[in-house]
């Protein structure tokens, strides 16, 4: 079984954009990344305890390969909700990557 065949789901990545109006107000809007092929996987109840502070709000963590373009300050959609990336980690052999989300509320 290959790791790609692992990758379940697709995920699109959106990248924040900022500028600034005519009333010199920073506007933030995000703009659509890359279509991700990942896995999503829930957080047991064990891990958001051991999770500190916000992390204890986190709801998936997302399997993706190494190449994909996604940061903490970035948001996810998948199945019409989205998330923002609290968290993105690298395995120790840079196989693939972790991103920790959290359901966004606004």
């Amino acid at each position: 079984m290959s790791f790609s065949s692992l990758l379940n789901s697709s995920i699109m990545i959106l990248k924040r954009e900022s500028y600034t109006n005519d009333l010199g107000e920073k506007i933030n809007t995000w703009i659509s990344g890359a279509l991700v092929a990942a896995r999503l996987i829930p957080i047991s109840v064990e891990e958001r305890v051991s999770l500190p502070g916000e992390y204890r709000n986190a709801r998936y963590k997302a399997i993706l390969p190494s190449s994909a373009n996604i940061s903490e300050s970035d948001r996810v959609l998948w199945n019409n909700k989205m998330y923002d990336v609290i968290g993105v980690y690298s395995d120790s052999t840079f196989h693939h990557k972790v991103a920790i989300l959290r359901e966004n509320t606004s």
